[in-house]
């Protein structure tokens, strides 16, 4: 086996080029409403990160993110598709999936399309799944204790 490779930091700068397909403007429908209520006040879920790393609760309320589609990429997927991942449990942060398994995936809102996150997880530069690639936002939810992930944002602190 070769040497361990130092510990460093890698900068990257991309272009990411997005397919929007035509869409109502954004609205919360009654199943996105119902769905984040069920998750953030009966389950009473937190951020999954700040969860994942131990951290406090942030000062501002919690978001509900959609997960494997975006609201606004509903016209591009393909729902079989959402089903059979949901049902195969690849994507299951809260025992929905299990627990509506064979159930149709009818809108990016369905419950087993959400996660909630604080702001700061959801849209923050540098830290937020929207501003970061899917394998170092992943990453950071997992981090060994006293490790930044993601630099240039303290990804611990809520401000």
């Amino acid at each position: 086996m070769g040497e361990d490779v130092a510990a460093h930091e890698t900068r990257h700068t991309f272009t990411e080029i997005e397919e929007y397909p035509d869409h109502e403007p954004r609205t919360a429908s009654a199943a996105f409403e119902r769905n984040r209520r069920q998750l953030i006040e009966v389950e009473k879920r937190g951020c999954f990160v700040c969860d994942m790393l131990g951290l406090p609760p942030p000062d501002k309320p919690y978001e509900a993110h959609h997960f494997l589609c975006e609201w606004s990429e509903w016209g591009n997927v393909d729902a079989a598709k959402m089903q059979r991942l949901f049902d195969a449990g690849f994507v299951d942060f809260y025992g929905h999936s299990a627990r509506l398994k064979g159930q149709l995936v009818e809108s990016p809102d369905d419950i087993r399309n959400l996660l909630i996150l604080c702001p700061l997880h959801h849209r923050a530069s540098g830290t937020g799944i929207h501003a970061t690639t899917a394998p170092m936002w992943c990453s950071q939810a997992v981090a060994r204790d006293g490790v930044d992930i993601l630099k240039g944002s303290d990804n611990r602190v809520h401000s």
